[in-house]
């Protein structure tokens, strides 16, 4: 069935790599992309076109049982400072992830505070195809106490989708106006996160054919869930004893998503990555093409599974347009 999806993007972002602290930033500079497709009988058939020369990706992802999130909830609040942050950081990070979700094609965010965060927890009763982003490694106590019933796992009882950045799942929480504090236990209330990394090791071997067709660059294992642990699925990059730098794991009918590494510009860059292009838990690369072009091209991918998402990728390594064209 073919979605609507001529949609072009003007005056989209053209990233420049500033050698300085190994920041990456970007440089305004006008292009007109769009991306299209269809499914076939052995797959999909795409159409690209690019004003400017340009690499392209094109990833045919299966995901098994599961659906992509299609909308998500970014937890941010200046009253529930995290522990490795302040409000004004936080606020300029958060910033910088909207404007790379957009530049990857996923535009259904919106920022909650602590307050929406606990509405969200109580409903819907369903949190299929939702995902909810924790950011910094700190929950507010509105939905975390450190108990094993505490609200914030009613979501992935639910069948949500939790996204966490900048530490151990549970290991921080926050009460209005206080400094953030450490649970003693946290593997009390997310069992998966026993054995996780505390430490630093450097990743170098890519988990492969997803690491290369999505372009994930981040190497940090730091807060890593543990490859020993039943269940944890690596992505991204891995150390020599399994680490990775994206580690998933089902937490009931629901998934955590844990980012390694202190949140920063990589860490941002994966995370866009993942949620514009439908990664779930069970996903596996069934097929997939890389180029370069400029004007228009088209070509087809081959695959059998039903449950497929096809993404589009445009900019190789520093991502300058990005689209969901089916699933």
């Amino acid at each position: 069935m073919k979605r609507p999806d001529a949609v072009t993007a003007i005056a989209v972002l053209l990233l420049v790599l500033v050698l300085a602290g190994g920041a990456l930033s970007y440089a305004a500079y006008p292009g007109e992309y769009g991306a299209e497709g269809v499914s076939t009988a052995t797959g999909a058939d795409f159409r690209l076109r690019s004003s400017l020369s340009t690499e392209y990706g094109v990833i045919a992802i299966d995901n098994g049982t599961e659906a992509p999130v299609s909308k998500l909830y970014i937890f941010i609040d200046p009253d529930y400072v995290p522990y490795c942050t302040d409000a004004s950081g936080a606020d300029a990070y958060i910033t910088q992830v909207e404007k790379e979700l957009l530049r990857c094609g996923f535009d259904n965010f919106e920022r909650v505070d602590a307050k929406k965060l606990l509405d969200l927890m109580l409903d819907p009763p369903s949190a299929v195809e939702m995902g909810i982003l924790i950011p910094f490694g700190t929950l507010p106590d509105t939905v975390y106490t450190g108990q094993p019933a505490d609200e914030f796992l009613n979501w992935t009882a639910k069948g949500g989708t939790v996204y966490w950045m900048g530490g151990i799942p549970g290991a921080y929480k926050v009460s209005e106006g206080e400094d953030a504090v450490k649970v003693s236990s946290p593997e009390t209330v997310f069992s998966f996160v026993t054995g996780a990394s505390k430490g630093e090791m450097i990743a170098d071997e890519p988990v492969d054919p997803m690491c290369s067709a999505l372009n994930l660059i981040s190497t940090s294992t730091r807060f890593a869930l543990s490859p020993a642990y039943p269940g944890v699925e690596g992505m991204g990059v891995k150390t020599s004893d399994g680490r990775c730098s994206i580690s998933a794991v089902k937490d009931g009918p629901g998934t955590f998503f844990v980012i390694a590494g202190i949140p920063g510009s990589e860490q941002r860059h994966d995370l866009s990555i993942l949620i514009s292009a439908g990664i779930t838990y069970q996903s596996e690369v069934a097929d997939f093409e890389t180029g370069a072009f400029r004007g228009h091209t088209a070509s087809s991918l081959e695959y059998t599974s039903t449950n497929v998402s096809v993404y589009v990728i445009y900019g190789g390594y520093f991502p300058i347009f990005g689209k969901r064209i089916i699933g």
